[in-house]
């Protein structure tokens, strides 16, 4: 998950539509361990990678303003 997580937050300047799913599916993951297994600390960080994927998905939307040549 740490790899995924990693490739994810890469992406985000460039690809953030792509970053913020990938982010969405480590965070789901992470999520689950945490629930399924004895490590709780895993839902805490899935809970804040699931913000920055949400963020990644409002990058996306926001238009730019700097004009390409």
């Amino acid at each position: 998950m740490a790899v995924l997580g990693i490739m994810g937050f890469a992406l985000a300047l460039k690809h953030p539509v792509a970053s913020g799913v990938l982010l969405i599916i480590v965070a789901f993951s992470l999520i689950l361990i945490g629930v399924e297994t004895i490590y709780k600390d895993m839902g805490v960080f899935g809970a804040i990678i699931t913000l920055a994927g949400i963020f990644a998905f409002a990058g996306s939307k926001k238009k730019s303003t700097i004009k390409k040549k």
